[in-house]
């Protein structure tokens, strides 16, 4: 009896692999990361430089992975955003979707903010680092200026620098005023343009389900790379930060419970029961962009959102409405800050939560894509930028639960979008 109970378990396991990627990739990142064990205990039989040559040739199928993603990112958020919205535009409810999401994502950004704020100003995680204080950067007089000529400059002038220079805000407002513009057109300019447009996304989109069958194997390469340079040392003395960037994410996790409880007036419950599937895959992948073609499935066929708002607030919620990554952005400046001892006043913190919103704002939905962002924010309060080193080791683990939340976000936008448009018509 016992072997037969052991037995259909193990049938049940090899079936969840061989079917749901998510348990694949969660299988690759747990192999990943017990050779890193294998490989770092090795020391002992092999020479140095083979360890790191291994360690190196390891991280080659997640850049790969990376790079294919990024490759398309744009041209698949262009294009869905241009397709959707001259579409709902001729219904008269582009500006109302609009205005919901922009109205969303800045409250949900600005609470995701204060929470990694609070959390980490009750927790104090920075104190158990105790880095030096020399060389440290003087603290700047923050101040937030934006003038006529800021708001100008959102509009690309030069549509393809934008783009070639992945400057992801002016390609959203290119994607909009291109969409608007789309469906006031009609004839054969219009069926010739959309077609072409539709070609473009089948094309983007055939290129990130190439690069998943690579996925696999670039997690576990990934795992396996990063745990052997960061150490599981490292690991275990970013333990605090790891806690209190969680803590903020699980907080943020009940806000959006509460959202779907009494704005859509759905039950959470069963709301994170349908989209679980694409929680995991997100924490695997930690891309937001490679998760959206399942987003938009489960969004579509669990959530039973109208294909009109999925296809435009999808795409458009994995272009601004990065709530996730503001926990983790104002989690870590403030964690780095109390680690080289340095006190930031109050405009200070106002500043990290402009910052951290604005940045948000525009990141690409793809792995490590905040650290640039990080360090303007480091720069703006003046913490030395070399405190992104402390956080490398780590920055995998959270980007993971950032990107849960970030995909949990898009389709809870999508669905208080419905269910307000709903309202309105009613």
């Amino acid at each position: 009896m016992e072997l037969s109970q052991v037995d259909k378990v193990s049938e049940n396991l090899k079936i969840l692999v061989r079917t749901k990627l998510w348990a694949q990739l969660l299988v690759a990142a747990l192999l990943g990361v017990l050779s890193a064990l294998v490989l770092k205990g090795s020391g002992r039989f092999l020479p140095p430089w083979v360890i790191q040559s291994i360690t190196d040739w390891a991280g080659v199928p997640g850049g790969i992975f990376l790079a294919l993603i990024q490759m398309v990112v744009l041209p698949l958020i262009v294009s869905s955003i241009v397709i959707s919205l001259s579409g709902i535009s001729k219904q008269g409810s582009a500006k109302n979707l609009g205005i919901i999401s922009i109205i969303v994502v800045l409250v949900t950004t600005l609470i995701a903010a204060f929470l990694g704020l609070g959390i980490t100003s009750l927790l104090n995680p920075g104190s158990l680092l105790g880095l030096t204080k020399t060389e440290l950067a003087p603290v700047l007089s923050p101040s937030f200026v934006f003038t006529p000529e800021d708001l100008i400059r959102l509009i690309p002038e030069n549509p393809a620098e934008s783009i070639l220079k992945g400057n992801m805000l002016q390609v959203l407002i290119l994607s909009i005023i291109g969409g608007l513009a789309l469906g006031e057109m009609g004839g054969a300019q219009k069926q010739s343009l959309t077609g072409f447009l539709e070609s473009i996304q089948a094309l983007s989109l055939r290129i990130i389900a190439f690069s998943m069958r690579i996925a696999p194997v670039a997690i576990f390469g990934t795992m396996l790379h990063s745990v052997a340079i960061a150490g599981f040392s490292v690991l275990s003395a970013m333990g605090a930060y790891l806690l209190c960037s969680f803590v903020g994410l699980t907080a943020l996790l009940l806000v959006y419970a509460l959202m779907v409880k009494f704005v859509v007036g759905q039950s959470p419950i069963q709301f994170f029961r349908k989209i679980r599937e694409v929680q995991l895959l997100a924490f695997s992948l930690s891309s937001s962009a490679a998760t959206m073609p399942s987003t938009l499935q489960v969004a579509k066929q669990s959530l039973g959102i109208s294909d009109e708002i999925a296809d435009f607030l999808i795409p458009l919620g994995t272009t601004i409405n990065m709530a996730g990554s503001a926990i983790w952005q104002s989690t870590a400046t403030l964690f780095i800050a109390q680690g080289f001892g340095i006190h930031l006043p109050l405009p200070s913190l106002l500043m990290i939560v402009v910052i951290t919103v604005g940045a948000s704002i525009g990141t690409p939905g793809v792995p490590g894509a905040g650290m640039g962002v990080l360090a303007a924010t480091f720069s703006a309060v003046g913490i030395p930028a070399h405190g992104i080193t402390y956080l490398l080791g780590v920055d995998r683990i959270v980007d993971m639960g950032c990107t849960v939340l970030n995909v949990t976000g898009d389709l809870v936008l999508c669905l208080i979008a419905q269910t307000l448009d709903r309202r309105q018509k009613k």
